[in-house]
């Protein structure tokens, strides 16, 4: 595991989710993100191995780091030149002066709130965000990532071309059950699960994947045989591992899928 010693300056400050407020740097292309409530960091990695043995191309690849003697996670910088990434949730104010979650809440049909973010983008950004959500979604559901909302869904904006382009999967952090204050280790998995509320559509993650459609397909062997034989124990693995089996009749198997 590489240790990285970053200055001050390098900290780059954004306003936290119901998480708290995690330390991020950015220096040389590369993002770094301190551990906040457990271990994000490690989420972020097993979760990226996962989506390298799956049918979703357009990801975020983490490596598990130190950085400035704390446990963290490095990425590459997914935007090029001229390119800024827009949250949902800014976008939505820009437009209307009001938050998106509270519009989207005014509905009380799952389907109508999913409508609702799909057909404002679109008529925004003339971007159909359909395949994007369900992918994140897909992936939340998986990974019991609750701490999906409006300010790290998002789209890039190109300042040069005036085009806008979906975002990869990325920030998976607060899944496998990493907040361990929230989710603490000597409960058990199924007990800890069972306590998930998620966001932002819908606090029921396999509810909110169903409606915006679930496309995710997961090459359950090359995972098995890449990382789940060689990567060391840990509770994130082992989270990963538990819901892999109880989610396997929802996210189908790509090598099945491809041969038919």
């Amino acid at each position: 595991m590489k240790s990285y010693e970053l200055p001050e300056s390098n900290i780059y400050h954004l306003a936290g989710s119901s998480e708290g407020t995690q330390v991020k740097f950015f220096s040389d292309g590369k993002w770094f993100k301190q551990d906040l409530n457990g271990y994000e960091g490690e989420t972020e990695y097993i979760v990226s191995c996962l989506l390298s043995c799956s049918n979703i191309s357009d990801y975020v690849t983490y490596e598990r780091c130190m950085i400035n003697g704390k446990s963290g996670c490095v990425s590459e910088n997914f935007l090029r030149e001229n390119e800024t990434f827009i949250t949902f949730e800014r976008l939505h104010f820009s437009y209307t002066g009001q938050h998106m979650l509270d519009v989207v809440m005014i509905y009380s049909d799952i389907r109508e709130r999913i409508e609702y973010v799909k057909k404002f983008i679109k008529k925004n950004t003339n971007l159909d965000i359909s395949a994007c959500l369900s992918k994140i979604f897909s992936v939340d559901a998986l990974t019991l990532n609750y701490d999906r909302h409006f300010n790290n869904l998002g789209i890039i904006y190109d300042s040069e071309k005036n085009v806008f382009r979906e975002a990869p999967v990325f920030d998976n952090g607060a899944g496998l059950l990493s907040n361990v204050s929230k989710f603490p280790v000597f409960r058990s998995i199924e007990e800890n699960s069972e306590n998930i509320a998620g966001q932002p559509i819908c606090a029921n993650l396999d509810l909110q994947a169903y409606y915006a459609g679930i496309t995710l397909q997961i090459d359950y062997e090359m995972f098995e045989n890449l990382y789940i034989q060689t990567l060391k124990p840990s509770r994130a693995l082992l989270v990963l591992k538990y819901q892999l089996q109880q989610k396997r009749k929802i996210f189908p198997d790509l090598k099945k899928i491809s041969l038919k």
